[in-house]
């Protein structure tokens, strides 16, 4: 008696165990992403007729959990002509646009990769496809890379619109506008197939708020675009936080006796020609006036460091000849990255305890918003010298 309840109990248990989700014992381990198997309409298909419910089957079952945002979030139909709607099945999504779809135009549908499987998979890369209701499939793409303004990496899940007119005053796209819209995949890539032939105003932006519609306050790039058929034409951008106000002198520090490092409140326009444009003074307690050699971007110091490093290992080795590659090694990818810094290189070494005055102006931010600067006033109270280096380490007073 006591044997058959045990085999109860172990039945028991073996039936609860196998109605838990998971992957059979001893089976392989699901690490690949749901993809697209069908579509309804079927890509390229020319409706005339469409009633404006939109399927797409999934080569297994999907979570109704997505891995960023919300479900309705992660379908995008370009141009987009009202609120979309995306109902959850087994293993498919039923996606509806309010107003349906207008004859004689090409509708382009996009799946984000943030579909799940029920192991927690997100889908591989996007899913995209096209049809029509009545308008002839002209093939054409507008593209281009969109980056951080600052870091210059790309940004992916950018958003980036295309349309005929938008107010580039209040950034913000008119309603009444043909609005059709693109997604960066994760390498900052943006491209709209098949888009109609026309002149484009390109807005990308860092969509914060998720209402598809730039904001005044969300980082934001603008380019233009002509379009014309059976042609493929490129645009680049670079998002930026809108700011109006001008940069303004933060801090002053001692590179060494003769270089002096400025810190702005805002990232600099890498673009900016400083030795144009940018007024400087130095002063201190018993002289005015006195000289400035030049002022440099971080790019420029950086790149003067290097090539002074090389040339100082070129005469300690014997060999006077400087690497042409000395420069490479910050030129290639630094120049245009924006900084918060510029740099005084002086004509005589500033003193010990000496009050000095730096006033610097005619300063872009980043944004292209200027003229900034300001006035600091620095004093070296102690110093060292390690051998033979013109490093100062030492302390600053700011007055």
């Amino acid at each position: 008696m006591t044997k058959h309840i045990l085999h109860l109990i172990i039945l028991a248990l073996i039936w609860v165990g196998c109605a838990r989700p998971g992957a059979p014992i001893g089976g392989p381990v699901d690490r690949v992403g749901p993809q697209v198997v069908a579509t309804t309409p079927e890509s390229f298909a020319v409706l005339n007729d469409f009633d404006g419910l939109i399927q797409l089957q999934f080569d297994e079952r999907i979570s109704e959990t997505v891995s960023s945002g919300t479900l309705q979030e992660t379908v995008k139909i370009s141009p987009m002509l009202g609120d979309i709607k995306v109902t959850h099945g087994s293993r498919s999504l039923e996606v509806e646009m309010e107003g349906g779809f207008p004859d004689d135009m090409v509708y382009r549908v996009t799946v984000l990769p943030r579909i799940r499987d029920l192991f927690q998979n997100a889908m591989p890369y996007p899913f995209e496809f096209l049809f029509s209701t009545g308008a002839e499939m002209i093939p054409s793409v507008a593209a281009g890379l969109v980056t951080d303004g600052i870091t210059l990496r790309p940004l992916g899940g950018t958003t980036v619109l295309a349309t005929t007119d938008f107010d580039t005053e209040l950034d913000s796209v008119k309603e009444s506008e043909l609005r059709h819209i693109a997604i960066t995949d994760s390498s900052g890539v943006y491209a709209f197939r098949y888009l109609p032939a026309g002149d484009y105003s390109i807005i990308a932006f860092v969509d914060e708020n998720r209402n598809n519609n730039p904001e005044l306050t969300e980082p934001v790039a603008r380019s233009y675009l002509i379009v014309t058929a059976n042609d493929t034409v490129f645009s680049d951008m670079r998002v930026l936080r809108p700011d109006s106000t001008p940069p303004e002198l933060s801090a002053v520090g001692v590179v060494d006796s003769l270089t002096l490092l400025i810190e702005f409140d805002d990232y600099l326009n890498p673009e900016q020609d400083l030795a144009e444009n940018v007024s400087t003074t130095f002063s201190s307690d018993f002289s005015t006036g006195l000289g400035i050699a030049e002022i440099l971007s971080e790019h420029e110091y950086n790149l003067r460091e290097v090539t002074l490093s090389d040339a100082l290992s070129s005469v300690d080795s014997g060999d006077i000849s400087l690497s042409p590659d000395s420069t490479e090694k910050v030129n290639a990818n630094e120049s245009k990255i924006p900084s918060r810094n510029v740099y005084l290189i002086l004509i005589e070494p500033i003193s010990l305890g000496v009050t000095y005055e730096i006033a610097i102006s005619g300063l872009e931010n980043v944004n292209g918003t200027g003229l900034g600067g300001g006035v600091e006033k620095i004093m070296l109270d102690s110093l060292e010298i390690p051998g033979d280096t013109l490093r100062l380490f030492g302390s600053v007073c700011y007055e």
